[in-house]
């Protein structure tokens, strides 16, 4: 499997120094009695946190310098370099084959979930983060629950390669407009997530409707050829739930049309193209990061829109430029759509800060429907964790938030 995109087999293995310290690292510290897992430099937790950290920034200098990974110190992350052998040491403290022993094995592995790794403790039922994945397996971009367990040690994260990238981009063009701000920011946000496929026709018009000539440029950035891969004999096949890219897939059987690149579309079901098909010369597609990180979570939140407006209800989107996903009324209800696998990493975050959702009279955060077990466990650790900044918010699924602004009880 290619992942980040640009990855090539390695130029040499990094055997001798990697077998020297996974050795370091699995002689005994001061153990306390009864755990396995006493000889490990590091716990369990802050290795995944270390390896959420190397896989960032791997990417990140992946994607500035359009290179590609080799198994190379000189040419690997520091936090990487350093997780590899930690992880390594997990693997024998359980007397496990070592499956982190490439770094092309690693980034592999990262794209299922952390509990299909073959190490025990990711395994076990009480790890909050048995179901997180780190790579998304159809973008290959590091997924949102990755950049979060990079943040936990108080660093960098998710802000930091969506705020500053995208975000910053899209808030500088508005920023410099003399009127229409929260507009252009809407349209802005509205268009890239009802049109994660494009015609090129579509989006020169979609520019032209602006009226901001200076924003064609980064706004044409965000789009890109169709990898000739992605196609079906140079055809595109469009899902039909999301709007999406369908890819093909060697299962044929499951995926007679394709897999769909929205990793949160994934997540909802299996859906087929629309009847409409287009030559993959007429349509663009949008960048990764973009699939993953505004698309996939921007379905839930188009849904609840496009939900109240069929009410009747006075919504807006994405209102005075993002306070929050969608409000009702003005300032009486902020609600911001959240589709994290992980109650524990979502908590977390928002116990830390609720961001602008702070200024609405009623505070809601809306979970998609399919993180919502049989049990209601997600839910549950939502509302008996939430603490702090997130002790006013209310949790409900993005189904009975739907049926309960349809009914005005919301």
């Amino acid at each position: 499997m290619t992942v980040f995109a640009d990855l090539t087999r390695p130029d040499y293995p990094m055997a001798a120094q990697r077998t020297a310290e996974t050795e370091r690292l699995a002689m005994p510290t001061t153990p306390q009695k009864d755990s396995p897992y006493n000889i490990l430099a590091l716990p369990p937790e802050t290795i995944l946190i270390l390896l959420a950290q190397g896989l960032e920034r791997q990417y990140d200098t992946l994607r500035n310098n359009r290179s590609v990974v080799r198994q190379k110190q000189t040419e690997l992350d520091a936090s990487l370099i350093a997780a590899l052998p930690r992880l390594s040491a997990l693997y024998m403290c359980e007397g496990k084959e070592d499956k982190a022993a490439s770094v092309h094995k690693l980034m592999e592995m990262a794209t299922t979930p952390l509990k299909e790794w073959g190490i025990d403790y990711f395994a076990k039922e009480d790890f909050p983060y048995q179901d997180v994945i780190l790579i998304d397996p159809q973008t290959l971009a590091p997924t949102p629950e990755s950049f979060e367990l990079a943040a936990k040690s108080g660093g960098y994260g998710e802000d930091q390669i969506l705020e500053d990238h995208y975000h910053t981009q899209v808030r500088d063009l508005v920023q410099s407009a003399r009127t229409r701000r929260d507009q252009l920011y809407t349209s802005i946000r509205e268009f890239i997530v009802r049109h994660p496929l494009a015609t090129i026709r579509e989006i020169e018009d979609w520019k032209d409707s602006l009226r901001f000539p200076k924003a064609k440029p980064t706004l044409a950035s965000f789009y890109r050829d169709i990898p000739v891969g992605w196609t079906h004999d140079g055809t595109v096949h469009q899902c039909s739930n999301c709007g999406g890219l369908l890819k093909p897939h060697p299962d044929k059987r499951l995926y007679p049309d394709g897999i769909c690149v929205v990793s949160n579309c994934r997540k909802k079901g299996i859906f087929h193209k629309t009847d409409e098909l287009s030559d993959s010369q007429d349509m663009k597609l949008l960048k990764n990061q973009l699939l993953t990180y505004w698309v996939g979570p921007g379905l839930d939140e188009i849904k609840i829109y496009d939900a109240a407006k069929a009410a009747g209800r006075n919504a807006a989107l994405y209102p005075s430029s993002d306070a929050c996903d969608i409000s009702l009324d003005g300032f009486a209800v902020g609600i911001d759509a959240k589709s994290y696998t992980s109650a524990m990493l979502l908590i977390k975050r928002l116990n830390n800060s609720i961001g602008r959702l702070i200024e609405y009279d009623r505070k809601i955060i809306a979970v998609s429907d399919e993180l919502d077990d049989r049990f209601g466990n997600y839910m549950a650790t939502l509302r008996s964790e939430k603490k702090d900044a997130a002790n006013d918010l209310e949790f409900i699924t993005v189904g009975a938030l739907i049926r309960s602004i349809h009914s005005g009880e919301i």
